[in-house]
């Protein structure tokens, strides 16, 4: 019933594609995504003794992945920020050329 629903769902949802090797490879991908979320919970049912616990973390799991990502973007914005304060310390060419760049590009905008 559940790989039933799957397949209608994803038929709506690429209605529009010509070629028939995406459309069975999308199906194909959501069953196995669907299976595999199954495997986890039963995993985590299996391994987790209160059962109520084995919900939750398995409830949890994508929550700590956004969480992750979004401490990635986070991270790779402040080292990022460290980058910038060196070129400018540095006086580096590039980057003083590149922010020149972009200084004339927001006044010619902002000019319009």
């Amino acid at each position: 019933m559940i790989q039933t629903a799957v397949l209608l769902a994803s038929t709506f949802s690429i209605e529009n594609l010509q070629d028939p090797n995406t459309e069975m490879w999308v199906k194909g991908l959501f069953v196995v995504i669907i299976g595999l979320i199954g495997v986890f919970l039963v995993l985590a049912l299996v391994f987790i003794k209160p059962w109520w616990i084995a919900i939750i973390v398995f409830l949890l799991v994508p929550v700590l992945g956004i969480l992750a990502w979004n401490w990635s973007l986070l991270f790779k914005r402040t080292v990022g920020g460290f980058r910038i304060r060196r070129l400018i310390r540095t006086k580096n060419s590039v980057f003083i050329r590149l922010r020149n760049t972009y200084n004339n590009l927001i006044k010619t905008v902002s000019g319009l």
